[in-house]
Order: structure tokens, then sequence, then C-alpha cells
């Protein structure tokens, strides 16, 4: 429970500042505090090898918090990031595509599409479109195997020229 917290804690930050600036700020922080105890520790013991003892295990925790975030931040920059769309040929306006693209740099594994159709789908046939049922499309009824980061591809959805 602590962990999914500090977690939580963590992604909040790094979604609203730069990663790697605060990630700098925040061993420049830890390093103040373990300077800050370690000459504590010496106030009271008057032993630099206490002091010292301090000292590396502090130094060793930032490294473990470095490493901890270093890893997370690689895990979510590897992650698939993919996004459906409709979408109009530039060179044939009438044609009505589905765009189905991974732009992450992770790979996608087991895809499977959810959709709502259009709320004005029939109004669209009624106006001359010539489009198939979303919901019989073979992408949306079976699961994409893989989908490797950078790629795209079109479905062709339907023809759409009498549509405003």
């Amino acid at each position: 429970m602590i962990q999914h917290i500090v977690n939580e804690v963590i992604k909040g930050f790094l979604n609203r500042y730069d990663r790697h600036g605060l990630i700098i700020c925040g061993i420049v922080a830890l390093v103040v505090i373990v300077i800050a105890i370690t000459a504590l520790v010496y106030s009271i013991e008057s032993s630099w090898t206490a002091a010292g003892t301090v000292c590396a295990a502090g130094i060793a925790g930032i490294g473990i918090v470095y490493s901890s975030i270093t890893v997370w931040l690689m895990k979510e920059e590897s992650r698939p990031f993919v996004f459906v769309d409709f979408i109009v040929d530039e060179n044939a306006p009438v044609l009505i595509d589905l765009e189905l693209s991974n732009c992450g740099k992770g790979s996608a594994i087991d895809v499977s599409i959810e959709v709502t159709a259009p709320n004005n789908e029939d109004e669209m046939k009624a106006k001359g479109a010539i489009i198939q049922c979303i919901s019989d499309m073979s992408i949306i009824n079976n699961c994409i195997l893989y989908l490797p980061p950078g790629r795209s591809f079109d479905i062709r959805y339907g023809v759409g020229h009498m549509i405003n």
C-alpha cells in the first residue's frame, strides 16, 4: 500500500515537472540531508567512524532511490502508446479510414479494440455513405497479436462523399 502511494506521488511530480531536472533536484536535496545528518552524528559522537558510516549509508540510500527512479522511468518510456482514429485521405477526401498506430517506444502485444459506434452511423448511411458497421470490422472483433513501435496502418472504413 505504501509503495503504491509513493509511486502515485512520484508519478504526479514527474508528470508536472521536467523529469531529469526533478531527479537532479531530488538527488541534491538528498545529498544535503545526508551531509546534515553526518554533521549531526559527528557533533554528537565526535567520531569520524560513526559519521562516515552514516554518510556511506546515506549515499547508498541515494543510489537505491536513483536506481529505482531510473528503472521506473525506463519502463514508462518503453511502454506502447496505441491509438485509433478516423482519418480522411487527403488525396481522396471521400474515403474514410480507420487508422491504428503505436506511437510509443515499446511493442504492443495482444491489442484489442472496444468501440462504440458513432452516434450518427445510421444517419451517415441514410445520406448515402457506404460504410460497414464498425462492430463488424475484423480489426474490432479480432485481437492484434503484435504491433511494433512506430507502426501504423489504415483500414478502409467506408466512403462518405455525401457526408457534410
